[in-house]
């Protein structure tokens, strides 16, 4: 729970981002790489405070969102194709649930030199890039910062803003089982609902509507799953080649890596991704109790304590070599 100074220190932060807002008239909204629920919802939410403010807005994201994610974006207002984006001059740019400005992909040659940047973030690890910092490690989403624009200003949301800043602080909670499931975020979740969220709507939506072709990459990555380290950590990995065999497309790798700790007694969880040249993805999870956010800062990655990510330059095999060892150490120095 907040204290009183730290709550004061966001009001303030608040009302400078109110003023920056007022006083723009264009402005770019964007988010990571490769989208998720949080930085979906943070971003459909923020369109339409920015709509409230009649300001003119885009918003630019570098990935394609997955297809259990587009009910917040029924418009398509969300540009992922840079084929497809406008030539845009914006007086201001506000970046959500990114701790790092180059993790914003092709959207960068969208920002004009000089330019404010809002920074709004949850992250631990995050840089402080932004003009203002509306930086808090406490939210369990990005979204329900957002959510504070909306009582700052006193504005009560519509049921498509409801149902985005719900959709991210459920998928973000991991369904409010991760630790960062807060009392405060769980309040916010109640006056969603009371606004028109529709939490069975929003389950539908986000776990049980998948395509067939991502049930079958499921299976076959599921099938090919390693134990380590006497069945405390789990491997996963995907390939372009189980994309092609399930006729699957990128975005329904997403959730994947959380299937490592459903199993009793792993402590950590990973998730491979081998899809592009030289460049392996790695995600992490782990249980409370440990930490592998230092794991993923070795390798130049970020993230939280139990959820973290990493890029490692180099084959397959040489990344699960380098990173178990790593694990290794961790796990038998937290014994």
């Amino acid at each position: 729970m907040k204290n009183a100074r730290n709550e004061n220190q966001d009001q303030q932060i608040l009302t400078e981002i109110n003023l920056q807002i007022e006083k723009s008239k264009h402005i770019l909204i964007t988010s990571h790489q490769n989208p998720d629920g949080d930085s979906v919802g943070s971003q459909i939410a923020l369109g339409e405070l920015l709509k409230l403010f009649n300001k003119k807005y885009w918003i630019y994201n570098d990935g394609e969102i997955p297809k259990k994610y587009r009910f917040v974006d029924p418009d398509r207002i969300i540009i992922t194709d840079e084929a497809h984006a406008e030539k845009i001059d914006p007086d201001l740019v506000i970046v959500v649930e990114c701790p790092n400005i180059n993790r914003i992909g092709w959207v960068s040659d969208y920002i004009p030199e000089d330019v404010p940047i809002v920074n709004i973030d949850h992250h631990q690890d995050n840089q402080n890039f932004g003009t203002i910092n509306y930086i808090d490690k406490t939210r369990a989403a990005v979204a329900e910062m957002i959510y504070e624009l909306f009582k700052i200003n006193n504005l009560s949301p519509n049921k498509l803003t409801a149902d985005a800043v719900f959709l991210a602080i459920y998928t973000d909670t991991g369904r409010f089982r991760h630790d960062c499931t807060t009392p405060e975020a769980l309040r916010t979740c109640a006056e969603l609902m009371e606004h028109g969220a529709d939490p069975t709507y929003i389950a539908d939506n986000a776990y049980y509507n998948y395509p067939l072709s991502a049930l079958k990459l499921r299976g076959e990555v599921l099938r090919n799953m390693e134990m380590h380290l006497d069945n405390r950590v789990c491997f996963l990995t995907v390939t372009d080649d189980d994309l092609r065999k399930t006729n699957a497309q990128p975005p329904a790798i997403e959730g994947l890596i959380d299937y490592g700790l459903y199993i009793d007694g792993v402590l950590a969880g990973l998730l491979f991704k081998d899809l592009d040249n030289n460049e392996i993805r790695v995600g992490f999870r782990c249980r409370e109790g440990y930490s592998i956010l230092d794991i993923a800062r070795k390798y130049g990655g970020g993230g939280h304590c139990h959820a973290a990510g990493c890029s490692y330059y180099g084959t397959l095999e040489d990344a699960k070599k380098s990173i178990l060892e790593d694990l290794k150490r961790m796990l038998d120095g937290a014994q």
